[in-house]
């Protein structure tokens, strides 16, 4: 399986998802957060402002960076070990509709799945129908499985995500606070002791 089109792919869209959302306060909060109190730009307050971006940008894709791996492990150890993943779509799909026509189409799909294991791995005639025997049988256990772990792993990226995001809601507020107490500071000192 290519694996760089994926991963190129999800950290695209995990780069557009942080920035999308960030709300519209955080972005007032942060250009207001690179002026100072006299309306001039510092430079060095954008600087600290994309780098604590760059930080959260990370803090979202390091969720995804880390389980995507996992992910496409699996899939591609089911892919070249188990069932080539277009047969196991269609036997998901064929045993889900219950049918009359299910059980022909899956005796095609047996003879294929028969087939390509003959071809792709030193598995014997007898361990071939021992596997076709649990995988049959066994395919709602196997599918609950597989649907509990996506929402697991999205369950957790989305908590990783939430946490992130307060962080930087957070760091956002205690920069501004620092920085306005600063400006009132260099304001203060700037005008003549009377």
């Amino acid at each position: 399986m290519n694996v760089v089109v994926p991963v190129v792919t999800t950290l695209f869209c995990g780069i557009c998802f942080a920035a999308l959302s960030v709300s519209g306060n955080c972005r007032a909060a942060v250009l207001q957060n690179v002026r100072r109190l006299n309306g001039s730009v510092s430079w060095n307050r954008m600087r600290r402002e994309i780098a604590a971006f760059g930080s959260y940008v990370a803090g979202l894709a390091v969720p995804l960076v880390l389980s995507l791996p996992a992910g496409i492990l699996v899939a591609d150890y089911v892919h070249t070990r188990i069932m080539p993943l277009h047969q196991v779509a269609s036997a998901v799909g064929n045993l889900a509709s219950g049918s009359g026509e299910a059980t022909s189409d899956l005796k095609s799909l047996q003879t294929e799945h028969t087939r390509w294991m003959q071809q792709n791995t030193p598995a014997t005639s007898e361990q071939i129908h021992s596997l076709q025997r649990s995988l049959w049988f066994g395919w709602p256990m196997l599918a609950t499985s597989g649907v509990t772990l996506v929402f697991l792993f999205g369950w957790l990226i989305f908590g990783f995500s939430k946490v992130t995001v307060r962080e930087y809601a957070r760091g956002i507020r205690h920069r501004r606070d620092m920085y306005e107490r600063l400006d009132l500071q260099t304001m203060m000192m700037a005008q003549p002791t009377p």
